[in-house]
């Protein structure tokens, strides 16, 4: 399972993306308002998708 991991990152307010082959559907409840990328996805999503997450973060 993925949610220590999360809930860690969470606790430290940092940003990050879920990738999963479940969709959003999969994630723990609690996270599924992160963004998640369905696998398989390409390179260029990925990118976009760090980057929107990044720009979202808490300074």
């Amino acid at each position: 399972m993925i949610t220590p991991v999360a809930e860690l990152i969470n606790a430290r307010n940092r940003p990050f993306i879920f990738a999963t082959g479940y969709g959003s559907s999969g994630l723990p409840p609690e996270y599924r308002d992160r963004p998640a990328l369905q696998k398989p996805f390409q390179l260029e999503t990925l990118a976009q998708v760090i980057s929107s997450a990044m720009r979202s973060a808490p300074v």
